[in-house]
């Protein structure tokens, strides 16, 4: 039970992290420095914080080191995309992509490489998913460029989750989940630096307006991930991130609606459908 909470607690703070990215965008724009900025300080904040969470100790192992790396390169790109993303996209389309790349993705890799049973809730639960994610491609209303950046939230949030589900399925290789955070963050703010030194020729700097979005991102960002990989170790993935979708669908959804954003019934509908998905599927 007291690993469901902590993945009640991992959605709403995961929702609202899409709120803070997007307000950020409002304030940068969606430009490759507005991404490497966000990025930079976002992680040297998670890096900051999981460290203080482990009382400044720091473990090594070279299985997590290449994981960290690896999930620190689609991290930075996973960023850059979630920005064009939103400026195409209102906050529902966008969580709803980037959230059912998450459940799914994790869900195949657990059923076809983790040894997850394969149920009739979960075949069910992937047909919905695939009719919710139909549902919010409307013909003539997105771009090439925007259903691009849809499908890259999509990928790399889901292979995001199944880096991070292998790593914490490997205890005897792997270092504690707060100092493989403070890792993947650590090479992620070196990636993100190194690309605007040599790309644009500066080093990132916020304004002191989007400090505070940049930094409750970190803070949410980091501990609703810390909550998810405690959690992973106990739980499989093919019921895991089906939870944290549907719950983070509904709560971002919730917050367009508090926002006054354009939701259309395609849009409700296909979250609801997903969030019905994901309660299927942790039955």
């Amino acid at each position: 039970m007291l690993y469901y909470l902590l993945l009640i607690i991992a959605t709403v703070l995961f929702a609202f992290q899409f709120f803070f990215n997007q307000q950020f965008q409002r304030l940068r724009g969606n430009t490759l420095e507005a991404s490497l900025t966000f990025s930079t300080y976002v992680h040297i904040v998670i890096c900051f914080a999981m460290l203080c969470i482990n009382g400044f100790r720091w473990h090594w192992s070279w299985f997590s080191a290449g994981m960290a790396l690896i999930r620190a390169m689609m991290d930075i790109t996973f960023g850059y995309c979630s920005i064009q993303a939103l400026a195409c996209a209102n906050l529902s389309v966008y969580s709803t992509f980037s959230m059912l790349g998450g459940m799914l993705i994790p869900f195949v890799y657990g059923v076809a490489f983790a040894g997850e049973s394969l149920t009739v809730p979960k075949i069910l639960c992937c047909l919905l998913i695939s009719l919710a994610l139909f549902l919010t491609v409307q013909p003539g209303k997105h771009s090439r460029k925007s259903v691009f950046y849809y499908f890259a939230v999509f990928i790399l949030n889901g292979l995001y989750g199944v880096v991070t589900a292998l790593h914490q399925k490997l205890p005897e290789l792997a270092v504690d989940s707060q100092s493989f955070s403070a890792m993947s963050s650590l090479f992620a703010v070196i990636i993100a630096v190194s690309i605007s030194l040599i790309k644009l020729k500066k080093f990132p700097v916020l304004k002191k307006p989007e400090i505070k979005f940049a930094g409750l991102f970190g803070i949410f960002c980091g501990t609703g991930n810390l909550l998810s990989m405690i959690a992973l170790k106990y739980l499989n993935a093919s019921v895991q991130f089906p939870i944290i979708t549907g719950g983070t669908m509904v709560v971002s959804t919730l917050i367009c609606l508090l926002r006054k954003e354009t939701l259309t019934k395609r849009d409700i509908l296909a979250t609801v459908i997903a969030f019905g998905a994901s309660v299927l599927i942790a039955l």
